[in-house]
């Protein structure tokens, strides 16, 4: 006689993918795609690429083909995620990782908008997440205002970028903008406190690097650069940053993000990138 025992395997859950989907064009290249897999650590920001860099590739092809789309990356968290890490909003550090993607390959700005929302409803595997969505729709008339808005404050370690009017030093202000300036002051908040002797983070600056649109010479286009970047230090200083961590610098237009041929191009090339450069820092020590 012979017994026979039933083993029963454990099914293991597969997290749905994420569809990547426009048909909406004139000359009807759709785009059909999807990201599979894990894509995000819970807690977690850093994108696993996997297989997946065949569909981000199809994904930038499609956007360089198509001017005339607007992508919007959604990133997704929950609340505990969210108060677990040191970064605002974790749907759009998720969402921004998918940017950078898109514009080292060739993507330009005014074509991509990213957003963080915070959901209960995340479904997590093995402590791992899909949390993205994609929508796409017409391009809206990019303009100085419609950039500026676009941006989405993430750290103060990644790169925001602030736009001007044609011309003017002066930035457009928004609550992310608002939002960076707020960190990086409270960042070196008790620097900054008159007769305070010790020095936070005192290996670390904060880059500030204006651009221009190509309209004009190239003496002037550096000289306006510098200007826009000394003119964003200034604002910032005023809000309580020590004026030693800043680093000023003017490129003119000699690092464009879009083409200069096209009003838009213009349009978005008129900036100043800020970011905190983190170096390795010991326990803050009183300045020599």
């Amino acid at each position: 006689m012979f017994y026979i025992k039933r083993i029963r395997l454990r099914e293991v859950p597969v997290l749905a993918s994420v569809p990547i989907i426009d048909g909406a064009t004139p000359d009807g290249a759709a785009l059909h795609t999807s990201l599979h897999g894990r894509l995000f650590p819970k807690t977690r920001g850093e994108f696993t690429v996997g297989s997946n860099w065949r569909a981000l590739d199809s994904l930038a092809d499609y956007l360089l083909r198509h001017p005339d789309r607007q992508l919007t990356i959604t990133g997704y968290h929950t609340l505990d995620e969210n108060r677990r890490t040191l970064v605002p909003n974790l749907g759009a550090y998720r969402a921004d990782g998918i940017w950078q993607y898109l514009r080292a390959a060739g993507v330009s700005p005014v074509q991509v908008q990213t957003r963080g929302i915070q959901t209960e409803a995340l479904v997590f595997v093995d402590d791992t997440t899909n949390a993205l969505a994609f929508a796409f729709d017409a391009k809206p008339a990019t303009t100085a205002q419609t950039l500026a808005d676009g941006q989405r404050y993430i750290d103060l370690f990644h790169p925001m970028e602030l736009y001007f009017p044609t011309g003017s030093t002066a930035f457009i202000r928004t609550p992310d903008t608002d939002k960076f300036i707020a960190d990086a002051a409270e960042y070196w908040r008790n620097e900054a406190r008159r007769g305070n002797p010790i020095r936070m983070h005192p290996n670390d600056v904060l880059l500030l690097t204006g651009h221009t649109d190509s309209v004009g010479s190239d003496r002037s286009n550096q000289r306006l650069s510098l200007g826009r970047a000394k003119a964003v230090q200034q604002v910032m200083q005023q809000a309580g940053i020590p004026g030693r961590v800043f680093r000023a610098d003017g490129r003119g237009e000699s690092q464009p993000l879009a083409p200069n041929a096209t009003p838009e191009g213009r349009e978005a090339n008129r900036r100043v990138t800020i970011v905190v450069r983190r170096r390795n820092n010991p326990t803050p020590t009183p300045p020599r």
